[in-house]
């Protein structure tokens, strides 16, 4: 009976915060809504990259951050790279809805390198540091970007009519 209140308060509070942000951002026809989703977008991604400074292995596995594992060359992480980095170009420079389609799609495919990443990276039970923590951090925030850019899609159509 303890873990009944706090499983009711999140799930009262996921509903209330969840139909104010779907009222906002999903049903609104607001033109400079498209530019903050974008830029909401960009910054998400500019703060994954900034994350790569710190370690992304385990110091049992080299301790290596994850702009390290890509300067030598680890296959994954410079997917990952390159996936964060076409879809920042192709939310910001391009700004056609079919090119962000696409961009968005890099970016589900970049969220699936992550989470084989980090498979990789702390195989079994892992006891993690506070130092082992930024590619939970990068994921949680994609994961959250991912609402973000499924957003921006739903927004898209709504672009093209206002034209």
């Amino acid at each position: 009976m303890p873990d009944f209140w706090p499983k009711v308060f999140f799930w009262i509070s996921f509903s209330i915060i969840s139909s104010l942000v779907l009222r906002y951002f999903y049903f609104s026809k607001n033109v400079n809504l498209l530019r903050r989703l974008r830029l909401a977008a960009g910054v998400l991604i500019i703060v994954v990259f900034v994350l790569l400074f710190f370690p992304w292995l385990p110091e049992t596995r080299g301790g290596s951050t994850g702009w390290g594992a890509i300067l030598q060359g680890d296959l994954p992480m410079v997917i990952l790279a390159g996936l964060l980095g076409f879809t920042l170009i192709t939310l910001f420079i391009s700004g056609r809805p079919l090119l962000s389609k696409v961009g968005v799609l890099a970016h589900l495919a970049a969220i699936i390198f992550l989470f084989g990443i980090m498979v990789y990276a702390y195989p079994g039970t892992v006891s993690l540091k506070f130092r082992d923590t930024a590619p939970i951090f990068a994921f949680l925030i994609l994961i959250a970007n991912n609402l973000v850019l499924l957003l921006l899609w739903h927004q898209l159509p709504h672009q093209a009519k206002n034209k």
